[in-house]
């Protein structure tokens, strides 16, 4: 063979030759690239001007619940990311424990409380940091707070309604409403998103351009073809099951609160602040998919 010899079996030159070392795991990724992260700079700002989308079923945004504990036990630290059954009305075991120790340890037993998360449909319009992501469609998971500031966007009050006035369809992508989603570090040392805001495009302009029968069909071939089906992230197989999750709780708990078979206690976890490097964004949800008919979408973008 060309280039063989005594020194071919050195350990070096054989990992070169077959590309890869064969002790070493495989590090995997588990970060799902159909979710938009808002990148921020080094003085933790990040600004972006996004609009909200309904999917090709007309679902236009999805309550679930997320697991996202970490727990550092004398210095190792463990975690898990995953969505809970607790969305579809499913037993939990990490909200079970977080229920079941409050009163021991609020402050610990909240690590176990699987967080309300909004998900949604987006379009990126702008994104300085990334332009490479304008015009492309992404999932985005928003907290409590920010879906508290959709809803009050879409609701009108009785003296609203008796005054005439309109609701802000924030859906509707003809209606031409973005927004403006900016975070940066607040005092409290936790990223805020308070300062995001809607705004509506001028002149009647839709995000997809002038008002018209041509634009009409771009928005609807674009939703069926881009969007991502929101009915995937609550089918009960795409959950983790009980037994699963609390094989994942006995492993990250190492004997915390009783649960797993190290002898750790409570006092042994160290509670992180907001000043720890948060864990990576994971969604196991897998890929959707969809069959919907694009008379459906015409009828229900007509219509609003």
């Amino acid at each position: 063979m060309e280039n063989f010899d005594l020194n071919s079996f050195d350990f070096d030159n054989m990992t070169n030759a077959i590309g890869a070392n064969p002790f070493e795991e495989e590090k995997k990724e588990y970060v799902d690239e159909r979710f938009y992260k808002l990148d921020k700079d080094k003085n933790s700002n990040g600004q972006a001007i996004i609009a909200l989308l309904p999917d090709k079923n007309k679902s236009f945004i999805k309550k679930m619940f997320k697991i996202e504990t970490t727990l550092d036990i004398k210095g190792s630290k463990q975690w898990i990311n995953a969505w809970s059954p607790k969305s579809i009305g499913k037993p939990c075991p990490f909200n079970e424990t977080y229920i079941n120790y409050y009163n021991e340890n609020k402050d610990i037993a909240r690590l176990f409380k699987p967080k309300e998360k909004w998900i949604c449909n987006i379009k990126i319009i702008k994104d300085p940091m990334h332009p490479e992501n304008e015009g492309k469609i992404f999932l985005y998971a928003f907290s409590k707070t920010m879906a508290q500031k959709i809803q009050s966007m879409l609701t009108l009050s009785d003296a609203e309604k008796t005054m005439g006035m309109q609701r802000k369809e924030v859906f509707n992508p003809l209606k031409g409403w973005v927004m403006n989603l900016k975070c940066y570090k607040a005092d409290t040392g936790f990223i805020s998103y308070d300062s995001s805001e809607f705004m509506q495009l001028p002149n009647n302009n839709t995000i997809y351009g002038a008002i018209s029968d041509e634009t009409k069909q771009k928005c609807i071939k674009d939703i069926l073809e881009n969007t991502y089906d929101l009915n995937e992230f609550t089918k009960e197989e795409n959950f983790m099951s009980y037994d699963e999750l609390h094989k994942e709780l006995e492993r990250i708990c190492r004997g915390t609160f009783g649960i797993g078979s190290a002898g750790s206690t409570s006092n042994d976890i160290k509670i992180e602040t907001a000043d720890d490097t948060p864990v990576s964004e994971v969604n196991a949800t897998p890929q959707a998919k969809s069959d919907t008919k694009k008379d459906d979408l015409s009828d229900f973008l007509n219509n609003l």
